[in-house]
């Protein structure tokens, strides 16, 4: 079987920072595989694109070249922001949350989830990168394809597998 849109598919993967002899950023095989739902928005689209038509115990392994994976970086996607605005999910201030070169779960007025990347704070305001960490960066991914199935009706309904 082939992997394709809403098929269920287990792999493990590297992912390298700038390539194959790079520093490695995650690594399943050592972990667990990831299961997903292909074509449900889990992975990166130009993964997705690689591994399309791929078989189980078929290997893969693609580079990436200036920001191809997760976008060119943007600076338009940094913003300053008083800290008052920063608050949990009961409306507290929580500037304990505001340490410099950390990541920030937010979620906007309508429930959206975000993460931002803190680069300052000062006394009064915080500077927010909402790029994400590897944009605009070479990257390397390798692995293998563990096993491809049907998705159920269920994991097809839900877009996602359990």
């Amino acid at each position: 079987m082939t992997i394709e849109k809403d098929k269920v598919v287990t792999m493990d993967f590297r992912l390298q920072l700038g390539d194959q002899a790079g520093e490695v950023l995650e690594d399943t095989a050592n972990d667990k595989p990831v299961t997903f739902l292909f074509g449900s928005g889990y992975l990166i689209d130009t993964l997705e694109e690689s591994l399309n038509g791929l078989k189980a115990g078929e290997e893969f392994s693609v580079q990436y070249k200036d920001g191809e994976a997760f976008g060119t970086y943007d600076e338009e996607k940094i913003m300053e922001m008083p800290k008052e605005f920063i608050r949990d999910n009961e409306g507290n201030e929580r500037e304990e949350l505001l340490k410099e070169n950390t990541l920030l779960p937010l979620a906007d007025e309508e429930g959206n989830e975000h993460q931002a990347f803190i680069r300052k704070v000062d006394e009064k305001n915080v500077t927010l990168d909402f790029n994400h960490p590897l944009a605009g960066k070479d990257v390397y991914f390798s692995g293998t394809v563990k096993e491809v199935r049907n998705a159920t009706s269920e994991e097809l309904e839900k877009g996602d597998v359990q």
